[in-house]
């Protein structure tokens, strides 16, 4: 077989890279495209790609669908590898939350780490072991590849104790060189090129800490690599590169040419028509702590609304993972041994984010229910969804001008709505959901009839009237 230089590995890793990334937009790429994607010349991609037989045809291009299949062949990608990480502090985490990494062959198996208060924890569901196991724990699980994520003076120190291990290659991603051996191939990582690309999964907390710092004002690439990678003082590349790998695909973030982060322009429920928006009708029990203290979720219900009909519900009991005091399970009837045996929230988060994504977030006292879910999959380090809310007291305040109380019970004599488990997730959630479809037809009859509309009549105050002085 041709030996083949590692800068062209490295441009092959980035043309399958960039042709993942096309691919479920476009059949056919032209070497002209790939080079200018990538940073090469059409020459060079041509070249590359000839090393290895013939792809695509003169004045159409190449099958993005076989171009792939093939460099995955060509960079081994077809087969799994065995892997232990050695160092779990910010990058360590977050390769372990690479969410491509299994899917592209490698298999996390082990993870390490010399900080006593990190041995045990379960991090992307796999527990961290203390460094002196190293080797037991490598020879056990049969692992193929270490990666170095420690301080640069404990890199060599751990690369000849993966080598005695038995591993056949290191990656190091410490700033420090490291030599290889006969039996052990050691290659250190430049991130500004990196093959095949970091992914960073919505459930790291990386992107949680990102989003948040986004969220207060837009940051400029260089602050974000300071504040959640800790590289204050790094190459400006390396910098760049960890960003765009944490943020470039979600859609809740956009850069621009100068390097500043954002947050995205809203979804474009803004041009919907009420009757084709999909709300989210939620509704929380809980400790009965505030949020700032502590407080948790013991049972979680949505019920989807559209078109003026309830559409779907969910409801499930959470457990808190503490005491529920006797006066909420007075109030809701949720005891202690109730929600022992349910799910942890961290364990519907997922189905839940789900039915919360591109839907309008709405409760009775939104901001109240909403305290409580946002916080709980900030717990769970899931990605808070983005999008707008929407809360039936001020919806009725503003609707109702007429009816000075405007609690649920209130709000439900007044439209005849029985509410069938008062102050259960479940029979609260869907009394709301029922109040906003008559909410809802309240604003039509007002004229209002898109979204846009809705926030624009909600902002409006009731005009003062003036009064006339007299005159002499």
């Amino acid at each position: 077989m041709k030996k083949i230089s590692e800068s062209a590995v490295r441009r092959l890793s980035l043309y399958l890279r960039l042709l993942r990334v096309v691919a479920g937009k476009q059949e056919l790429i032209s070497s002209q495209e790939l080079a200018e994607r990538s940073g090469a010349t059409s020459a060079q991609v041509r070249k590359d790609l000839s090393l290895f037989g013939s792809f695509g045809q003169r004045g159409r291009g190449y099958e993005v669908h076989e171009l792939i299949e093939t460099l995955e062949g060509i960079l081994g990608l077809g087969r799994r590898w065995r892997v232990a990480i050695v160092g779990v502090g910010k990058l360590g985490s977050a390769l372990l939350g690479y969410r491509e990494l299994g899917q592209r062959g490698f298999d996390v198996v082990a993870a390490f780490d010399v900080d006593a208060r990190k041995v045990g924890e379960s991090l992307s569901g796999l527990d961290v072991s203390g460094i002196e196991s190293l080797e037991r724990v490598i020879r056990e699980r049969e692992v193929e590849i270490g990666i170095i994520t420690t301080p640069p003076e404990a890199a060599t120190d751990v690369a000849d104790r993966l080598a005695r291990a038995g591993v056949s290659a290191i990656l190091n991603f410490a700033p420090v060189k490291i030599e290889g051996n006969e039996g052990t191939v050691v290659r250190t990582m430049d991130l500004r090129v990196n093959d095949p690309g970091l992914r960073f999964s919505e459930s790291s907390s990386l992107v949680a800490h990102a989003l948040s710092l986004i969220e207060e004002k837009p940051q400029h690439t260089s602050k974000i690599a300071g504040r959640v990678f800790g590289l204050r003082n790094g190459p400006p590349g390396l910098a760049a590169r960890l960003v765009f790998e944490l943020l470039a695909e979600d859609h809740r973030v956009e850069v621009d040419g100068d390097g500043v982060w954002r947050l995205a322009a809203a979804p474009s429920s803004a041009k919907q028509r009420l009757d084709a928006v999909s709300f989210a009708v939620v509704d929380v029990e809980t400790t009965g702590v505030p949020v700032s203290r502590g407080g948790r979720i013991i049972e979680i219900a949505l019920a989807e609304v559209r078109g003026g009909v309830i559409r779907d519900e969910f409801t499930t009991l959470v457990n808190p993972d503490r005491h529920v005091p006797r006066w909420v399970s007075g109030l809701t009837g949720i005891s202690g041994e109730m929600v022992a045996e349910a799910p942890r929230f961290r364990d519907i988060c997922d189905d839940l984010r789900e039915r919360l994504e591109g839907r309008v977030f709405v409760a009775h006292n939104a901001a109240y229910d909403w305290a409580y879910v946002s916080a709980e999959i900030q717990r769970s380090r899931m990605m808070i969804p983005n999008g707008p809310r929407l809360c039936t007291v001020r919806l009725a305040r503003k609707a109702l001008p007429g009816l000075h109380r405007r609690g649920l019970d209130s709000l439900a004599r007044y439209y005849g709505i029985e509410i069938d488990g008062r102050h259960r997730a479940w029979g609260d959630a869907r009394a709301t959901a029922l109040l906003l479809i008559r909410l809802l037809a309240e604003v039509e009859r007002a004229g209002v009839e898109h979204w846009a509309e809705l926030q624009s009549w909600m902002s409006e105050r009731p005009k003062r009237r003036r009064r006339r002085r007299g005159i002499g």
